[in-house]
């Protein structure tokens, strides 16, 4: 899978849990840039739905 993808991160842990928190944290980090990155973005690119 590695090497068809942009970025890989491995977060190897000892258990489920570490490896279940890992990809939490992940989640949260996309999630925050996705937010910025809509906050940034110019409105009429957002908005181009027009209701009939």
């Amino acid at each position: 899978m590695k090497d068809i993808v942009d970025a890989y991160v491995l977060a190897p842990g000892s258990n489920i849990e570490q490896e279940e928190d890992a990809h939490l944290i992940f989640s949260h980090i996309i999630t925050r840039h996705m937010k910025q990155v809509i906050q940034r973005a110019p409105k009429n690119l957002l908005c181009n739905y027009r209701s009939s």
